[in-house]
């Protein structure tokens, strides 16, 4: 479906980043914690701090409790993501690799970051292997 090189972020309880080569070989990838279990476990292990909605801030210096979780947490994630983005590129040696959203969240971070934004990617590709084999 789409070129290679490629990367494939995959938005859910984890953050997890596939990485196919130039050949279209899966080569691997990296997991993260997720943005909802991130802020789950802060709220959870920091007596102090209470959830928060998870909606992109618009400054990264939060001016209230809130404003700064959600900082960390949203605009953290991003900048985690694009910085594993880019050393992904470096490790393949390759500066034009298409990146895939997928998942749960893969809408709103499509907003924020350069991605296209393919939230039935998985089901789509189980549905093309049960074609092939039916």
């Amino acid at each position: 479906k789409y070129t290679t090189p490629l990367i494939v972020i995959d938005f859910g309880t984890a953050t997890t980043f596939d990485v196919l080569n130039k050949e279209g070989n899966y080569i691997g990838g990296a997991i993260s914690p997720g943005l909802e279990l991130g802020l789950n476990e802060l709220t959870k292990k920091a007596a102090q701090l209470t959830s928060v909605n998870l909606i992109p801030p618009k400054n990264f210096i939060g001016d209230t409790t809130e404003k700064q979780i959600q900082s960390g947490i949203f605009s953290g994630h991003i900048c985690l993501i694009k910085g594993m983005i880019n050393n992904f590129k470096k490790e393949l040696n390759q500066e034009n690799v298409k990146i895939i959203g997928t998942g749960g969240l893969s809408e709103e971070f499509s907003k924020h970051m350069e991605m296209t934004n393919d939230y039935y990617l998985t089901l789509n590709g189980l549905k093309r292997i049960f074609n092939l084999n039916s």
